[in-house]
């Protein structure tokens, strides 16, 4: 059989062809590393793709499959992987040898491929699969898994894009559900710094259903689910490929998450850019008082859902954020602050025992509460906005739907939810039985998750949406799930879309989001995590699983990294990390927890006002903190820390988050509940690539002085260009290398800023 071997250069393109009679081979050279990335097949394997080798380091796990395959016939659903025994297994190169295509025939006629291609023009080796039936009225596919075998080293990291992103030793699992906040973006990778690595990624632009994983030991996996899923066909292939590149050593300079987001980005930019930039950079977007909401308050998020009565309470509520914020505003807050606003509604009985407590009688809320001395939301909106700036934002939930609820009722919701088949086999249209998944939150009810497709719910969210700026006051809505939770397939023949997978989950949402921005203009909506299919239809997410990591480990487990922000800085915004009574009994510590918001460009806070004992988390209610004069000194940094993110501003709307420079000595670890660093640094580089900001924490609470040498190459910039450094202490021009060693004493709690500026 042929062996072709392909190579990429940055400087010219050639191929070689050579024939042999022992295997099948691909390699590529990616142009942004240098790394080569080769292929090796053999039919004498199960796998038929024997190894996957980046330079001199060889990826093989012979214990792993390549693929996995979910097939359905009229009664049940089977199972075929690349290790089964009695398959014919063959190997076929294209004519123009840029493509080796390996296939397994099953004995009953079932045949899937796997199709490698190269092309000179890309870093990336595309991995598709395909599976032919031997009839087109008896089978159907319902999943399918393309796996990447590696053989993790000791000393590996693995990356995985998990909210933000996350970084752990290789022999750390990962899973997650796309789109959702466990896989907000579609990347994984595998490096070392003694050795080259390998990405792996869905490339999709689309935002159709997938599962990522890397199972700490063998394998990283792909699982899909076809449009029309489970349908009878002749024969699938997939809508979009799992693509592979090679990945350099780990530097100093270049972590893992930054080399294997670079190629991330490459593809997502690339033309046709995914459809959720489509509204282009989020400044435009953002009306001046988001811009600038350096600061967050929530009346009272609990985790596990448990809810303070009081805290909805318009008059309590009102009396809290306005004890907090005169607070900061004595001690320097000029700029505006955003305020999630909970339990604010009613229901239509006045009876306050019959209110509609959280997660109940969801999409109905109104009327909103009205407080024993006749304040109402909308009077508490109104008021705390043009007093001391700070802008409502009520709560609703954008994706389920209460089964006992009176719309669920009147309106026949049934109709509006996903469903899924009672029996997993082939597809026979209006005959498949269909159910309906539930969730419960403990709060009594079930709810259904309803399809955004449906007109039905599009227009329930957009009415509910606009009475609230309308009627009540708010400055934007804060739609729950939305980017959190993930898509869920749906087989209702009746809702108009493809059965199972498809582009109708994104377009649907969009569909909504369009309405409400049309029924609310100018008024901003936000949700939770920050999952990218959803950029273009909001103005804010809420990263809360993010910050349940720290940014720095000593033991190797999973920590934050700003993958997210240097992909998608300048097309989206952030804000919001939950904060703990018990944070305020170890300032070092809680000092961290607001630095790391401020060094990621995540606007500072979402502290909870109220709150009550959770024995599962803690208590989250911080109103009582933030009045006690012993914690004077904590609301002064959450303040000055607010006034840096003012100050650079600019950067975190506009800009991207880069690897930061190395320092000496190294930080040291401040231990909690997560860990950070004592001194923490983010780095960001200027929309137009010309200025460099790193903002620099002191979060110990002693005297700190170090250095921090600064690797310009990693920006773009080139050797010999003329900069500016300017510091709170000097300013001053320099011409030399691509590299920049910057002295720092910084004080106990103090916070740092040093900039760059090309000229030109």
């Amino acid at each position: 059989m042929a062996k072709a071997l392909f190579s990429l250069s940055t400087i010219m393109v050639f191929v070689i062809i050579i024939i042999t009679t022992k295997a099948t081979s691909i390699s590529l050279l990616a142009p942004s590393s240098g790394v080569n990335l080769n292929l090796n097949f053999d039919t004498g394997t199960s796998n038929i793709l024997d190894s996957v080798a980046v330079d001199d380091r060889t990826f093989k796990k012979s214990d792993a499959t390549i693929f996995s395959v979910e097939i359905v016939n009229r009664n049940s659903i089977f199972t075929l992987t690349s290790k089964d025994d009695d398959v014919i297994r063959s190997l076929a190169s294209s004519d123009t040898n840029d493509q080796v295509t390996a296939s397994w025939q099953f004995n009953n006629n079932i045949t899937v491929t796997l199709q490698f291609s190269s092309s000179s023009s890309s870093s990336f080796i595309d991995v598709t699969p395909s599976v032919i039936f031997p009839d087109s009225t008896n089978h159907g596919v319902a999943t399918f898994t393309v796996s990447i075998p590696v053989n993790p080293q000791a000393s590996d990291t693995a990356f995985f894009p998990d909210s933000y992103g996350e970084e752990a030793s290789a022999t750390n699992t990962y899973s997650g559900t796309y789109p959702s906040a466990s896989a907000a973006m579609q990347h994984m990778a595998i490096s070392s710094t003694t050795a080259p690595g390998l990405y792996i990624a869905s490339h999709d632009k689309s935002g159709d259903w997938k599962e990522l994983s890397y199972d700490g030991s063998s394998a990283f996996g792909v699982k899909m689910v076809p449009i029309g899923a489970t349908k009878p066909v002749s024969g699938w292939t997939a809508e979009y490929p799992v693509s592979i590149a090679a990945l350099p050593k780990i530097g100093e300079s270049a972590p893992l998450w930054f080399l294997a987001s670079e190629l991330y980005r490459a593809f997502i930019f690339a033309e046709p850019a995914a459809p959720w930039l489509q509204q282009g950079p989020i400044q435009k977007r953002l009306p001046t008082h988001l811009q600038n909401s350096h600061l967050w308050l929530n009346t009272g998020w609990q985790c596990h859902d448990v809810f303070e009565d009081a805290q909805g309470d318009p008059a309590t509520a009102q009396k809290r954020v306005e004890d907090v914020v005169k607070l900061w505003r004595s001690l320097g807050l000029n700029d505006p602050v955003g305020l999630h606003y909970y339990e604010w509604q009613q229901g239509p009985d006045p009876d306050p025992s019959e209110r509609y407590l959280f997660d109940t009688h969801y999409p109905d809320y109104f009327p909103g509460r009205v407080s024993d001395d006749g304040t109402t939301v909308e009077s508490f909106a109104a008021s705390v906005l043009a007093n001391l700036g700070v802008y409502t934002y009520p709560y609703i939930n954008g994706r389920i739907f209460d089964l006992t609820c009176d719309s669920y009722i009147a309106d026949n919701g049934e109709e509006v939810c996903v469903k899924v088949p009672e029996k997993m086999k082939l597809f026979d249209g209006e005959n498949t039985k269909l159910s309906v998944p539930t969730e419960n939150y403990g709060s009594g009810p079930d709810f259904c998750i309803a399809n955004p497709a449906t007109e039905y719910w599009q227009n329930k969210l957009g009415s509910t949406v606009e009475s609230l700026v309308k009627d009540y006051g708010a400055s934007g809505v804060y739609i729950d799930q939305v980017a959190s939770a993930s898509m869920n397939l749906c087989y209702d023949p009746a809702h108009n879309h493809t059965i199972a997978n498809g582009h109708w989950w994104r377009n649907g949402y969009l569909e909504m989001f369009n309405k409400i921005h049309e029924l609310a203009p100018g008024a901003p909506m936000v949700t939770e995590s920050n999952s990218e299919i959803y950029m273009d239809m909001v103005e804010g997410y809420l990263p809360l699983t993010a910050f349940m990591k720290g940014l720095a480990s000593s033991s190797g487990d999973k920590v934050l990294v700003p993958a997210f922000s240097f992909v998608y800085g300048g097309f989206y915004n952030a804000f919001g990390a939950e904060f703990y009574q018990a944070d305020f009994t170890d300032v070092p510590y809680l000092r961290a927890k607001i630095a790391a918001m401020l060094v990621t460009g995540t606007q500072i806070g979402w502290f909870s006002l109220g709150g009550i004992e959770d024995d599962a988390c803690g208590e989250m209610g911080l109103y009582d903190l933030f009045m006690d004069e012993g914690n004077l000194d904590v609301s002064q940094y959450i303040v000055d820390s607010a006034n840096v993110r003012s100050e650079l501003v600019d950067f975190f709307l506009n800009g991207r988050q880069y690897p930061n420079p190395v320092s000496d000595p190294a930080p040291e670890i401040v231990k909690g509940n997560k860990e950070y660093h004592d001194v923490m640094t983010g780095t960001w580089v200027s929309e137009d690539g010309g200025d460099v900001a790193a903002v620099v924490c002191n979060v110990s609470g002693s005297d700190k002085k170090f250095t921090l040498a600064f690797d310009f190459a990693t920006y773009g910039w080139k050797e010999g260009d003329k900069y500016k450094m300017e510091t709170s202490k000097k300013v001053y021009v320099v011409e030399r290398g691509t590299s920049h060693v910057v002295e720092f004493d910084v004080v106990g709690s103090g916070i740092e800023v040093v900039r760059f500026s090309l000229i030109i």
